[in-house]
């Protein structure tokens, strides 16, 4: 990016102070005010103005160029003193120093700045009609004159004919809508006679048969407002606007008082944050049986657009889940087998976080089953192996994932696992709850001296869950994220404890299953690109990959699935890679640096989480030469402030150390961080 320097005179009594500084192209006065306070060591405590030396004419407005007055030199009044502007010409950024320098390409530029330019173009063609527009459109869909009908995209108006400046065509003088409409209202009416197409005057007639009837005319109004709106939303989306996302139409959530399907609403009164362009309503759920009314929220982490309890970070279907198996065990009158349906209940409970009414349920229990309630119990404490007499085959894997917590000899720990993984075959619990314990025993490898043996039981474990997915007909977002869980502790771990090489197989499984279409998952696939392109880009030295690897992973925030913040912490941590092979692509980082913040808003990013890319960042910026200017250009971009330079190189490796999210591991002796 070009820069104009700037030389600052101060003469105040004996003194003459000189700096230059450099200020980007395009900067506002305000920008050439926060540089000159920079370069003077000023705290911005006094009060100050430019003018025009001479006329003495002041710059009231400080949002404009600071080139709108030519390049003539201007006056900085700050406090009573003052500074001297002149403008002596631009300079670029000097790239030459960049350690990563003979890595680049003009073919690697070029796909980095396609990946700019549709960013762009996607940003801006995402369009957003807010509730009065959209009603506009269906009130334009729904009407009978005999017009063509345009929205002016940039007044939002309807219009008669299109405008210079860019219109889209709502409806046709030969649409049907109207008539299409009528005749399925009229089937459904007996009263109504079912409208002649035919016939010049149809739609007055029609009215006019409709309006006999107060009932039949109000019913015909509903209908003609519910399938317009449901109109405009399909019109919208055809034509790349984004929306509220509301329509007519409920949905069928839980009630979490009770458990049981009920019809939910949108509260568009309490509007949340939008997510990339997306306003986020909440869900209300009356209860028909106990009026109780529940506030759910969305819950989006990419995977899908699931609706979460309040306060909860898992899918309403969870918590469904463990309601109906505490009344299933509150319905059992026999002791054994409802003490049985009460320990799955606290597991379901557990599953859902909620500790509290998990050990609840255990405690009911312990009386009938006292050994299951110890294993159970010990399982959702994290603890170590209860001492127990003879548990019952359903919750013995439970019990040997409790011993493998406290066991540190390899041979027992082999043994232990090889009999959990027997047990589970013949065990009746829940699939989610096998494939926890098995993700349990994947979490283990500090119980075994060999590392590589280690490796080789994740990629084992890894590969069966893979058929699995492959098998199911809809896995859920469960599953995905449980998935890329294994996919990522196994890369970490060989990583940290054999060498980056040796998560090549596991990589190459992992896009194999996506490429093939066994299965489908835009925030997994994300996450899997990532890996791929950092795999080309430190093993392989594949920089072509590599880069449309990492533009791909950035492609993959553009779809509806991929809007959340799986994609987006790959997409983001992408971004800031991607710079290195086209250091004139600041976009890449603003953007990214931007839409975390604005992501942040939402819940999607921890302050921790926001501060350690903000670190990553900083180190790439300093790798790619410059370090100030580039820090400077990023605060005139997106007034965000980033540290002083940070110590040390920065090594590829060390892009591994990117911290893209962050799970807690409740069955682990050995705490891993994630990347």
């Amino acid at each position: 990016m070009a820069y104009e320097i700037v030389e600052i005179s101060l003469t105040s009594g004996n003194q003459n102070i000189v700096r230059t500084q450099r200020v980007p192209f395009g900067s506002s006065f305000s920008d050439l005010g926060a540089a000159i306070q920079t370069a003077m060591g000023w705290n911005g405590g006094e009060p100050h103005v430019f003018r025009i030396p001479g006329a003495g004419a002041e710059i009231d407005d400080e949002s404009i160029p600071m080139n709108a007055y030519g390049r003539l030199p201007i006056e900085y009044v700050y406090g009573g003193l003052v500074h001297r502007i002149r403008f002596l010409g631009a300079s670029k950024r000097d790239f030459s120093g960049s350690w990563f320098s003979d890595r680049r390409s003009a073919a690697r530029s070029e796909t980095v700045r396609g990946c700019v330019k549709r960013w762009y173009s996607e940003m801006s063609a995402s369009r957003h009609l807010d509730a009065r527009s959209l009603d506009r459109v269906a009130d334009a869909i729904a009407s009978s004159r005999k017009k063509d009908l345009y929205l002016d995209t940039k007044t939002l108006k309807i219009a008669d004919s299109p405008s210079e400046e860019g219109s889209v065509l709502v409806r046709g003088k030969d649409s049907d809508f109207l008539l299409r409409t009528a005749t399925s209202f009229a089937e459904g009416t007996p009263s109504i006679k079912r409208p002649d197409g035919s016939r010049q005057d149809w739609y007055q007639k029609f009215v006019g048969d409709v309006s006999r009837s107060s009932k039949a005319s109000k019913a015909w109004s509903d209908r003609l407002r519910a399938e317009s709106r449901r109109a405009a939303e399909s019109w919208a989306d055809d034509n790349g606007f984004l929306t509220d996302g509301c329509d007519e139409k409920t949905a069928v959530l839980p009630c979490m008082i009770c458990g049981e399907d009920r019809e939910a609403v949108e509260d568009r009164t309490a509007g949340g944050p939008a997510m990339m362009g997306r306003p986020r309503y909440p869900m209300v759920v009356r209860c028909p049986e106990c009026r109780a009314a529940s506030m759910l929220y969305m819950f989006n982490d990419g995977f899908v657009a699931d609706y979460c309890f309040r306060k909860d970070s898992h899918p309403c279907w969870m918590a469904r889940d463990a309601i109906r198996a505490r009344r299933r065990a509150v319905s059992e009158s026999e002791p054994g087998k409802r003490a049985e349906l009460l320990l799955l209940a606290a597991l379901e409970h557990y599953r859902c976080d909620k500790s509290a009414e998990a050990r609840e349920l255990v405690d009911e229990a312990a009386e009938a089953l006292p050994d299951e309630s110890k294993a159970v119990s010990s399982f959702i404490e994290c603890e170590g192996a209860p001492d127990v007499g003879d548990v019952g085959a359903m919750f013995r894997p439970v019990l040997l994932c409790a011993k493998l917590r406290s066991i540190d000899d390899p041979k027992r720990s082999a043994a232990i696992m090889e009999e959990m993984g027997t047990c589970l075959q013949e065990s009746c619990l829940p699939e989610w709850l096998q494939w926890e314990l098995r993700w349990s025993t994947f979490l283990l490898p500090s119980n075994e001296n060999d590392a590589a043996s280690s490796f080789a039981r994740m990629k084992s474990i890894l590969a069966a869950y893979l058929e699995r997915l492959s098998a199911m007909e809809k896995p859920s977002s469960d599953d995905y994220r449980r998935l890329c869980r294994m996919f990522e502790t196994a890369v970490r771990f060989a990583f940290d404890d054999i060498s980056f090489e040796a998560t090549g197989p596991v990589i190459s499984m992992m896009c194999d299953a996506f490429d093939s279409g066994r299965i489908s998952n835009v925030p997994s696939r994300a996450v899997t690109l990532f890996r791929r392109g950092l795999y080309r880009m430190i093993v392989e030295e594949d920089d072509d990959g590599a880069v449309q690897d990492l533009a791909d992973v950035v492609a993959t925030m553009f779809s509806d699935e991929g809007r959340g913040p799986v994609t987006g912490r790959r997409a983001f941590a992408a971004m800031s890679i991607l710079y290195m092979y086209d250091p004139d692509s600041m976009d890449l980082v603003s953007l990214a640096l931007n839409s975390m913040n604005a992501m942040s808003v939402t819940g999607a990013f921890q302050e921790e989480e926001l501060q350690e890319m903000e670190q990553a960042i900083s180190r790439i910026l300093k790798a790619v030469g410059g370090y100030e200017e580039a820090r400077m250009e990023v605060r005139s971009r997106t007034n965000i402030e980033l540290g002083p330079e940070p110590a040390g190189e920065l090594s590829l490796e060390d892009l591994m150390d990117i911290r893209c999210s962050y799970y807690l591991e409740r069955c682990s002796v050995r705490a891993r961080s994630i990347v």
